[in-house]
């Protein structure tokens, strides 16, 4: 199921979620802040390929997800910024897996 989020830059992104994984974001050449929810289930992830091939120049993670899939971000060749607003000083540290 592919769901609207419009976010605080006031941009309108689809996402697809599955067991806590974002498995799809819809193309975009701004600055994507995930949400910490959709449509009520927590966000925890991000799958392989979620964001393959978009122009997103930044991303923003909520403290909520605590990996990120290998080659989550393949082929994002304008992708200049990711930031994680969580902490690693807790037992819900951020793990990447491979070449992310």
């Amino acid at each position: 199921m592919v769901l609207p989020w419009l976010n605080k830059h006031r941009q309108k992104f689809d996402f697809m979620i599955r067991n806590g994984l974002v498995t799809y974001i819809s193309d975009t050449n701004g600055t994507v802040e995930i949400p910490s929810s959709i449509n009520g289930e927590t966000v925890e992830g991000l799958a392989p390929s979620s964001f393959i091939s978009t122009s997103v120049k930044e991303v923003i993670i909520p403290q909520t997800v605590t990996r990120i899939s290998k080659k989550a971000f393949y082929n994002c060749g304008f992708l200049e910024k990711i930031t994680w607003l969580g902490s690693g000083n807790n037992d819900n540290g951020l793990t990447i897996e491979g070449e992310a």
